[in-house]
């Protein structure tokens, strides 16, 4: 494992929610300034003049902050697949993002409109079986309402889609439990 590829440091808000991911330099000097408390470390060390420092892994404010995901999600083909947690919403199947397609619930021929509640996940095979035709003359069913979402998880933090260290995960799941329940 390079020194790049995981010295950056998991920050979570006060609740322990994850906020973001830091470079481990912007990290040290919330630790400096007394604004968070290190929860877990790296296996690596930086040397200063006088001491040898353990690299953090993951600290947690120690004041809440609203994060910014409260605000309006703005509509673009990335967030409905993340709203729709890359799976086709007629099959259920998880793809990765290149795989996946758009698919108008109500067809833009019927005059379905471009917006959340109408725009949905799919893969081409259900893309094309539905084709230019409703729900219901396609014979086929959406596995869940598609709706305007409130909020939606930070991408660069999607362990679906990237690598973590191990001890991350933890922390990814202990949030993904608590918003569930």
């Amino acid at each position: 494992m390079g020194l790049k590829k995981f010295k950056d440091v998991l920050l979570l808000n006060s609740s322990f929610e994850p906020i973001r991911i830091l470079s481990w330099e912007r990290a040290m000097v919330l630790w400096f300034c007394d604004k968070v408390d290190i929860l877990e470390f790296h296996n690596l060390h930086i040397k200063t003049a006088k001491n040898l420092l353990q690299l953090p892994s993951v600290l947690k404010l120690k004041k809440y902050i609203y994060p910014k995901h409260l605000r309006k999600v703005r509509f673009c083909r990335e967030n409905i697949y993340l709203r729709d947690e890359y799976s086709c919403q007629y099959c259920g199947v998880k793809l990765s993002f290149k795989e996946l397609t758009l698919d108008h619930v109500i067809p833009l021929s019927n005059n379905g409109p471009r917006n959340w509640s109408n725009l949905v996940s799919c893969c081409r095979g259900c893309n094309q079986k539905k084709a230019n035709k409703t729900l219901h003359e396609a014979g086929m069913k959406l596995r869940s309402e598609p709706k305007t979402p409130r909020w939606l998880p930070n991408f660069e933090m999607d362990p679906n889609q990237n690598e973590f260290p191990e001890i991350w995960l933890e922390y990814f799941e202990s949030n993904k439990k608590s918003k569930a329940g």
